[in-house]
């Protein structure tokens, strides 16, 4: 699975759950530090470090705990009026 950073964002935006941890991830790294860790967990993708298959949900699980996922309540959010 190789995936663009591009891709990757847009395949990401398809819900609104998605739309907001990306929107979570540009805000709290900046859009280079994203696609950074983006591009290094691809990397260790392709050296087998990371299961390929696994390799969004690995992504997100690593960089979550980066910038507290954890403590983001995504109901809450997606509650708000837009």
């Amino acid at each position: 699975m190789t995936m663009d950073f591009k891709e990757f964002r847009e395949s990401l935006t398809t819900s609104d759950r998605g739309k907001v941890v990306d929107s979570l991830l540009a805000v709290e790294l900046g859009l280079d530090v994203y696609s950074t860790y983006w591009q290094a967990h691809q990397d260790m993708a392709k050296a087998g470090i990371v299961d390929e298959k696994e390799l969004v949900v690995g992504f997100l699980t690593t960089v979550g705990e980066e910038v507290g996922f954890s403590e983001v309540d995504f109901d809450k959010i997606l509650a708000q009026p837009a």
